[in-house]
């Protein structure tokens, strides 16, 4: 019974160490997707600074105007479609930030309960440890009982022997 538990204490420290694994490996997840959307925002800036930078062009150069106003279409369809592009990156990579935080909350949902698991079989055993040890000390008091009640017999004998020669 005491191996068992005790057996069973180490496999849920093992299983209580997985889990903490596993929720760093969550934590790195979510500042990788993090650093994602921080990348995708930087993105929006760039393409809305070339963006800008593309329109005073266009208004500087009249005698080029037709030439460049087409140009400039043309760079800005292009502009707003990468736009476009690292607004949904920018979404996707909180929705996957979401959906890992969403797991990193049950990891560690599942840590506690183990850990109140493990606390609770660490209490139950120390108990069955304590009453092993008490019932050692008890057994130990009844058997020096017995023997004092016997040689209190013999002692008895001894003398109701030596009385009656």
């Amino acid at each position: 019974g005491t191996l068992s538990d005790a057996s069973n204490v180490r496999k849920r420290e093992a299983y209580v160490r997985e889990l903490e694994a596993s929720v760093q490996d969550l934590k790195n997840q979510r500042d990788e997707f993090a650093n994602r959307a921080a990348v995708a925002d930087a993105e929006k800036q760039y393409v809305g600074n070339l963006s800008l930078k593309s329109r005073a062009v266009a208004a500087q150069e009249s005698e080029q105007r037709a030439v460049v106003a087409g140009q400039a279409a043309l760079d800005k369809e292009f502009m707003e479609s990468r736009y476009a592009e690292a607004v949904a990156s920018e979404r996707q990579a909180r929705l996957e930030l979401s959906s890992v935080k969403a797991k990193y909350d049950l990891v560690s949902l599942e840590l506690r309960a183990e850990q109140v698991q493990h606390r609770a079989n660490v209490d139950n055993l120390n108990t069955k440890l304590k009453q092993a040890a008490e019932s050692r000390i008890m057994t130990s008091l009844m058997l020096v009982e017995n023997y004092n009640k016997e040689i209190a017999k013999l002692f008895e004998e001894m003398e109701a022997t030596a009385l009656a020669a």
